[in-house]
């Protein structure tokens, strides 16, 4: 008898999204993304300034065209996390005026997330002396973490809060989560690869593992807010590590990635004509649905 043919079954359920970070909204990042691979991101971000406002036109086009807005607002050079985490009156007026913005934003498209926080990659502005005194102790940039939580939420169901932290000091980091009473919708953390022979699974995995082992983590979406490899290792190791982006995390349980295509930080920009493999690889991957 001949064995019965195995039937497969094509999965209707979306890939991971796939970003790219390509500037601020003066820069018409995602303009640039298209032309660059060929596609708009489904996820971009914004790094604002405390005496900046959200550029509520620019994150509005991007959310008409399908792009979720990642957005992160620092108190660096403040002490605005040590006011918040007391209740002071105006630092928390501060911080209601961005949830305002992040609430417009929110009402534009119910099916596409505005995903928001308040001093990503905390450990590393700590470390660098931008945010200084007591507003740099984990414990009280996590109470204040957890104030934007609770006022984000119940500003509109659309906007969807993110712990977005560095992802290499489980003890600072750690500290943050405990200080929760309102858990962030989404765990974002910035894996990047510094050597050839890396890979997605390499560069998160230990990331991963501790993240679903913490007490504030309960099932949450978990998300690269950045990652890149180091334009240093070349053209055929990028388009390597680029290639099946969206399928690798899949299988990583990554909701969504933001490539961080800019020449700072070790310098990751593939889109100067010197990288066409990798161009051609992350393209794949973006276009792929």
């Amino acid at each position: 008898m001949k064995p019965t043919p195995t039937i497969v079954v094509p999965s209707t359920k979306p890939l991971p999204g796939l970003g790219v970070y390509n500037g601020s909204p003066n820069e018409k990042p995602d303009e640039k993304t298209f032309a660059d691979f060929g596609a708009y991101p489904d996820v971009a971000s914004t790094y604002y300034q405390s005496n900046q406002k959200v550029n509520v036109k620019y994150e509005t086009e991007r959310i008409k065209r399908g792009t979720s807005p990642n957005l992160t607002m620092t108190t660096k050079g403040t002490q605005l996390l040590a006011q918040i985490a007391r209740g002071d009156a105006d630092a928390i007026a501060w911080m209601d005026e961005y949830i305002a913005s992040l609430k417009q934003l929110a009402q534009v498209s119910p099916s596409v997330p505005v995903y928001a926080t308040i001093d990503h990659e905390m450990k590393a502005k700590a470390r660098q002396g931008l945010i200084t005194g007591e507003s740099a102790k984990p414990e009280v940039y996590g109470k204040a973490l957890n104030v934007f939580l609770q006022r984000a939420k119940k500003a509109h169901p659309n906007i969807h809060t993110t712990y977005w932290m560095v992802g290499y000091d489980r003890e600072f980091e750690g500290t943050v989560g405990k200080q929760f009473t309102t858990l962030p919708d989404v765990i974002a953390f910035d894996p990047y690869a510094n050597s050839a022979g890396e890979t997605f699974d390499s560069i998160t995995k230990s990331d991963l593992a501790w993240i679903r082992a913490q007490s504030w983590y309960q099932g949450q979406p978990i998300a690269l807010a950045e990652f890149g490899m180091p334009v240093s290792n070349g053209d055929a190791a990028l388009a390597k590590f680029f290639t099946g982006a969206r399928s690798e995390f899949a299988r990583l349980g990554i909701a969504w990635g933001v490539f961080f295509n800019r020449p700072k930080d070790g310098n990751y920009l593939v889109t100067t004509g010197s990288y066409k493999a990798a161009v051609a690889a992350f393209s794949s991957s973006l276009k792929a649905v």
